[in-house]
């Protein structure tokens, strides 16, 4: 999946979540609608196919009558190595646990902070 540098992009997942008992991930949107509320964890991987010399981030967003909040984020900043700046060909991997209400919305999104080509390529996997 492309995405655009310097703008947070929210990520299309390439397969269904590991766990979805009760079916409210929503391929379509690539969205979690809560059902009923409850404490309820999250976690994603992410891997950044090209420009691995930029700032690489993911984060998880709730949405709550229309507010959107941050409730968790990673970020690799790589690494400079003899004026060369490069960062570790990991995937990057996120885990949330956070108290939802019936009705709110959560996904994954991705960063990449410019310079360099305007689209990056990334690869996920979500486990709801």
């Amino acid at each position: 999946m492309p995405i655009s540098s310097n703008n947070w992009t929210k990520v299309q997942f390439n397969q269904s979540p590991a766990y979805n008992l009760g079916n409210d991930y929503q391929p379509a949107s690539s969205e979690f609608v809560v059902a009923e509320n409850g404490i309820y964890e999250f976690k994603a991987e992410v891997s950044f196919d090209n420009y691995s010399n930029r700032k690489q981030s993911i984060r998880v967003i709730s949405q709550r009558n229309g507010v959107n909040s941050t409730i968790g984020q990673l970020q690799n900043q790589g690494i400079f190595i003899s004026n060369i700046h490069v960062n570790f060909y990991e995937n990057m991997k996120i885990s949330v646990e956070v108290y939802l209400i019936a009705g709110d919305k959560v996904w994954i999104e991705a960063y990449v902070e410019p310079p360099g080509p305007n689209q990056v390529n990334i690869n996920s996997n979500p486990i709801y």
